[in-house]
């Protein structure tokens, strides 16, 4: 069922399932819901205020525990007890990938950040990494002594935290498999656990006679909070969405000015604010960003805000009143910097697809494409006179080009 938060009442009714419902979540956006079943082999996507089904994902031999979406709402990965999890096209139900390898129930399955990997738990006692596209194994995570509960990534995406039977959690290297926390002190079942947003913590909790919920530091292992009281088995915790503070600091002396909240958070969203009296100006949302919001500038005169997103778009805001003035739309990744000319005429984005481009701040159309980088573009910028922009990109080189030909001037 979908509840109203504030009120309690209930919103819409899903029903469809012919068996016991195991688990539900939403997309990014809030406007639908994926919902698994252990005993009806199936995952199902909802219209969140309708109820009515948009989506069956079928395909599965056996139960489904567990089913989530990619960051961007397009996928669905889901785990099954047929030892196998599968992403799936969440709009046509199309299994696209099949993520074969464990040899017992895999209990959970999760996107990273960006979309490309998949992190599975499996009662064999390992806990995988998968590219997410061709469903070919990554890593092997096989320390704990008992079957995992669940695994998930860090915002980054180069870290995975367990939960396990053997009533530990761990952190481990993505790409390595390499421990490099162990979080030790629950006396049963740890069930879940998973990271804050800025992953320097991590959350756990446990099963019956033990009845509690744990933070960690992520990095050290050690605890650093016991939440106690719980009279049964906890199954799951998780943090607020504001648990990586943004702020406004002075650039002079260095003082806080304006402790803010998450920029970046779930749901999509940036904020205006006032930097003397804190007050927040502006929420941009609306219509907006249905995933991550990257990062977020002003416009030389302040009357504008572009934001970059994990949704593969840049969006350019009245500053003022919060309403979306353009839509960038056109890289094939995430979008994860975007700033204006002096001007402000133009605006230049920065891609997880390789690229950079330039943009119409009025229109929104594409005016120039940059491509020559062979990694993520990681952020661009505009020189004073507009006449240039300079990129920087995890292939370890910088690169000048010409900002109306596009064509490359400097590398370094």
């Amino acid at each position: 069922r979908v509840w109203d938060a504030e009120s309690g009442k209930e919103l819409a009714r899903l029903q469809g399932h012919t068996n016991r419902v195991s688990a539900a979540s939403f997309s990014g956006d809030g406007r639908r819901v994926v919902t698994a079943s252990p005993l009806d082999n199936t995952a199902r996507v909802w219209d969140a205020e309708t109820g009515q089904v948009l989506a069956l994902l079928t395909g599965h031999t056996s139960g489904v525990y567990l089913a989530s979406f990619s960051g961007d709402g397009r996928r669905v990965v889901t785990a099954s007890v047929d030892h196998t999890a599968r992403v799936w096209d969440a709009e046509s139900g199309k299994e696209l990938a099949l993520l074969k390898g464990h040899t017992q129930v895999v209990r959970s399955a999760s996107f990273s950040g960006d979309g490309r990997r998949i992190v599975t738990a499996s009662h064999d006692n390992t806990v995988r990494v998968w590219d997410a596209k061709s469903g070919k194994e990554l890593a092997l995570l096989n320390e704990h002594t008992s079957g995992f509960a669940s695994a998930s990534f860090s915002g980054d995406g180069r870290r995975v935290v367990t939960a396990a039977r053997d009533n530990t959690a761990r952190v481990w290297d993505a790409e390595t498999g390499k421990v490099l926390a162990l979080l030790k002190g629950h006396t049963n079942v740890v069930r879940s656990a998973l990271f804050s947003g800025d992953g320097r913590r991590v959350v756990t909790v446990a099963d019956a006679d033990d009845n509690t919920a744990r933070v960690w530091d992520a990095e050290t292992g050690k605890v650093l909070a016991l939440l106690k009281g719980h009279t049964s088995g906890v199954v799951s915790a998780s943090f607020s969405g504001d648990d990586a503070a943004a702020r406004v600091w002075d650039a002079e002396t260095g003082k806080v000015l304006a402790p803010a909240g998450v920029i970046g958070s779930v749901p999509p969203v940036a904020w205006v604010w006032d930097a003397e009296t804190r007050k927040v100006l502006a929420p941009l949302k609306g219509q907006g960003h249905t995933a991550w919001v990257v990062s977020a500038s002003f416009s030389r005169d302040g009357r504008r805000v572009v934001t970059a997103s994990s949704d593969y778009t840049a969006q350019v805001w009245d500053a003022e009143t919060g309403k979306v003035l353009a839509l960038l739309k056109g890289h094939t990744d995430q979008v994860v910097s975007a700033s204006f000319s002096g001007d402000g005429r133009r605006v230049v984005t920065a891609s997880v697809d390789h690229t950079a481009r330039v943009w119409d701040a009025v229109t929104g159309k594409e005016l120039v494409l940059y491509k020559g980088h062979t990694q993520v573009v990681w952020s661009a910028s505009f020189s004073g006179d507009g006449l240039r922009v300079v990129t920087a990109s995890w292939d370890n080189t910088a690169r000048v080009w010409d900002a109306e030909t596009g064509k490359e001037v400097a590398q370094m």
